[in-house]
């Protein structure tokens, strides 16, 4: 999961062979979007928007939460949306 989300995010990370290859064109809809509906988009949705943050489009996703931008694409390390899932930091 956290894979597809960097290459979402834009980093560029040539696959290893313990990560798995990327597609070859990661894509929000096909590769980000179902990992989101399992895991976010119950509380990240148009309707509900914790926090501001809707996760169910691109568009929503890139717009961000009431705290900002939370995707910065070309520096996954410093998007927040990461930084959440990988519990190094609180929303």
């Amino acid at each position: 999961m956290h894979r597809t989300l960097l290459g979402f995010l834009g980093l560029g990370l040539a696959a290893g062979p313990a990560l798995g290859a990327l597609p070859e064109k990661v894509t929000f809809e096909d590769h980000v979007l179902p990992v989101f509906q399992n895991a976010c988009n119950n509380c990240h949705n148009p309707d509900k928007k914790k926090a501001g943050l809707d996760l169910t489009t691109y568009g929503a996703t890139m717009q961000g939460s009431d705290g900002g931008k939370v995707v910065k694409v070309g520096d996954a390390a410093s998007s927040m949306l990461l930084k959440c899932i990988n519990g190094t930091e609180e929303p």
